[in-house]
């Protein structure tokens, strides 16, 4: 059971729940559960997310809760696309070229991988930091002197997607990610995608 910011105070019935910000909820997008919310008690007025549904409860019980944060970074129209060139691999497709007759057969050469040309959304203001093997659209940092002027915390490492930097007083980490997972910094945790690190 979480809270998640929606409640009808001051009123003391069933009707008018909003969310903190004002904007009265919506039960097509989060349903009550059947039956709620029913005022059990006479005293229950803030919404609680249970098994997939909210339910009214007592605004005074203990709850974890669950916060609506900023986006951290909005997708730029018109981005243009980031270039990679995909690594010299043994060619997969082979192409057969004019033959002359004095020529005993075709000849085949093999052709080289394409180009893929893959856009990618950056923050506003951050241009985009790449290495030999990931591609990093909010920076990252690869040792103390990148802290400087950064408060303390958890940040993109430049030395791959699965691993991030901590920042601290007492000197510059670098951590892993729990297998399969990759550091995305929008988030500020490892996470199954990454917004802001492209590759392994």
């Amino acid at each position: 059971m979480w809270w998640v910011g929606l409640t009808n105070t001051p009123r003391q019935d069933t009707k008018d729940y909003k969310w903190t910000d004002g904007t009265a909820h919506d039960d097509t997008i989060l349903p009550w559960k059947k039956g709620q919310p029913d005022n059990g008690g006479y005293g229950e007025h803030c919404g609680e997310f249970w098994n997939r549904e909210l339910n009214d409860d007592n605004c005074d019980n203990k709850r974890n809760y669950i916060c609506e944060k900023d986006k951290y970074w909005t997708i730029p129209v018109n981005t243009p696309p980031v270039v990679i060139k995909t690594n010299p691999t043994p060619p997969t497709r082979a192409t057969t070229l004019s033959t002359s007759p004095a020529s005993s057969g075709p000849t085949t050469t093999l052709a080289p991988p394409p180009t893929i040309f893959i856009p990618i959304a950056t923050r506003a203001g951050v241009s985009y930091v790449s290495n030999s093997r990931n591609i990093f659209s909010a920076g990252c940092m690869s040792s103390m002197t990148d802290c400087s002027g950064k408060p303390e915390g958890d940040y993109q490492n430049c030395a791959g997607c699965s691993v991030y930097a901590t920042c601290a007083v007492s000197g510059f980490y670098t951590r892993p990610c729990p297998q399969y997972l990759k550091w995305d910094d929008n988030l500020k945790s490892c996470q199954f995608r990454s917004s802001t690190c492209f590759g392994p």
